[in-house]
Parts: structure tokens; sequence; C-alpha cells
């Protein structure tokens, strides 16, 4: 969807029970040749799947007859047939693309009844060669659940559907200040605005001077790396030096062990 950038700041929640609604199918695009030596009243077909309002699939079977000399009629699912024409010269389409087919019902519960096409048949060809009819596109869409998401470099979330779908669900937010050097730290990843630094300036990321976002990596630790390399010398001297020490007490009691016996 549109994600208003302007809208009320808040946290973002992306539940799986998230679903994208069905789109019913009413484009097509057909392409592919048919061959000049197809005889009066014969037929190609090609078949696509397509989708109702409510995500239900059915078949869309597209079928060329010719009728005569590089003219042909194209009907769907044994619906009205709509004529279609090529120059005999070259095998070039004359008919205007695209064309609306009606669908009819055959066989019956396969698709409604009188479902509308609009179908692009600029790629068709009439050369002597054989068939090599496809519809290549439909526009429907079924039902899709929320899969998982992406995160684009301008803090955009894209959710990805389970049905192939994938679009905008939120934008994240990033606050720039006048003067960051003078924000206050108040503690080892947090900060907080002062008079110098100005207020936070709130918007999306790669506009108005803020950075972009990096999805799916790890920023590297703000620590100092030479003060904490350090501490691990010093602590590990020590264990080595509390080491030596529960040796010679060790060394020391075996002695008076010896004594003893």
């Amino acid at each position: 969807g549109v994600i208003d950038t302007n809208g009320v700041i808040g946290d973002i929640s992306l539940p799986v029970s998230t679903y994208v609604a069905p789109v019913v199918s009413d484009a097509l695009t057909v392409s592919g040749n048919i061959p000049s030596t197809l005889a009066n009243g014969g037929t190609v077909t090609s078949a696509i799947t397509v989708y109702d309002a409510v995500g239900v699939t059915a078949t869309a079977t597209a079928t060329i007859t010719k009728t005569g000399a590089s003219a042909y009629t194209m009907s769907i699912n044994g619906g009205a047939a709509v004529a279609i024409a090529f120059n005999a010269a070259t095998g070039a389409l004359t008919t205007g693309s695209p064309i609306t087919v009606t669908g009819g019902n055959t066989p019956a519960g396969n698709i409604a009844n009188g479902q509308a096409y609009v179908v692009d048949i600029t790629g068709l060809t009439e050369f002597a060669s054989p068939s090599s009819l496809a519809i290549t596109k439909q526009d429907g869409q079924g039902v899709g659940a929320l899969s998982t998401f992406t995160t684009t470099a301008d803090g955009q979330l894209i959710g990805v559907y389970s049905n192939g779908v994938k679009q905008p669900i939120a934008q994240l937010a990033i606050a720039n200040f006048n003067n960051p050097n003078a924000l206050e730290k108040v503690g080892d990843t947090t900060y907080r605005n002062t008079v110098n630094s100005g207020v936070p300036l709130i918007g999306a990321a790669m506009a108005d001077g803020r950075g972009s976002i990096q999805g799916g990596t790890l920023e590297m630790s703000n620590v100092d790396l030479a003060g904490e390399f350090t501490n691990l010398i010093v602590a590990q001297r020590g264990f080595a030096a509390n080491s030596r020490t529960l040796t010679a007490t060790d060394e020391m009691l075996q002695e008076l062990m010896n004594i003893k016996r």
C-alpha cells in the first residue's frame, strides 16, 4: 500500500495473520505464432490460471479459430468470438490491440460466465511455422498471507506474501539533529537532545539529510576496542597470577604430606 510518512509515529506491528486481498483476473496477454498453414476451421489453444473475486482459481482457455485467409476469431471458454486478422503478405497483426473478449462457461463451473477480459494481442503473428500460442500473463491474484518482509534503503518495510505479492506495509522513522555532536550521552548507546543539539527532526530515511537503512546487517560495536583489549589482558594476567598461587599452595600441602609420612 501507500505509506503516509507524515502520519503519527508509533510502534510497528507485523502480525502473521495479515492478508492481501485477492484480485479478479480481467486482463490477459496472448502472444505467439498462429501457423499460416492452418486449415479453415482449425484451432489453436492456450490456457492459464485465473482468479475470481474471492481468490478461487479457474482456467481460462483461449481458442483461436481460422475462418478464412489470414482471418481468425478468438474466444475464451466458449464465449462470444471476436475477429482478428493478419496481413497475408507479412504475417503481421492488422487488428488493433487490445481487444475485449467475454468469456463463456465451458466447461460449466470453470470460470464465471460473462467475465470480460481485456486481451493484449500485440505479440501475435501468422507465419509458416508451428504454433507457439501462449497466454503469457494475467493480472489477477489469489489471497496471500504475510510470510516475511524486507527493508529498503529509504526505510520502507516491504511485506512479502504467500501469493508472490510484495508491497510496502510500514515506514521506519529516523531522527536527525541540527548539531548531532551536541547530544548528551546518557548510556553506552543512549543519547538525548540538548539546547545546543536542537530538537529531533523525525522523518523518512534518505530525506532532508537523514541516512539510509541497511537491512540484514549488524552495526559495529561502539565500545573502545583498545580499552577493552587492555582490560582483557589485565584480567588474563590476574588469572595467571592466581593460578600460580594455587599451584604453589598445592605444592606446599604436598610437601607437608610427605614430611608427615
